[in-house]
């Protein structure tokens, strides 16, 4: 059976996958690098909880995980930041989507 491929996770990807929700829930512009999503992540998560949304607390420990990523020496280490933060990330869109409907 051949090995499943899957593909690896940027910051790039991050900010593809998530900069337009986060920019929605924070009420900024949609950020360009990890350095200027990090703290709208912060304001958005902050925006969620103070809505009462369910499960956004738990988005909190993706935040330094990528500060540790933007600051990795290397390669390896970024990577290993970089799949953590997108594990804890994976529920963002769900919670975002909920409160645009309350808004």
């Amino acid at each position: 059976m051949p090995a499943i491929k899957t593909q690896k996770v940027t910051a790039e990807t991050i900010l593809t996958r998530y900069a337009n929700d986060v920019a929605f829930a924070s009420s900024n512009t949609p950020a360009t690098t990890l350095a200027e999503f990090i703290p709208q992540l912060d304001a958005a998560i902050d925006e969620l909880q103070s809505a009462g949304i369910t499960g956004s607390f738990a988005l909190n420990t993706a935040i330094p995980l990528l500060t540790e990523a933007l600051a990795a020496e290397d390669d390896e280490s970024r990577q290993s930041f970089i799949d953590a933060a997108t594990r804890r990330l994976k529920n963002l869109g769900d919670a975002v989507d909920e409160f645009r409907d309350m808004v």
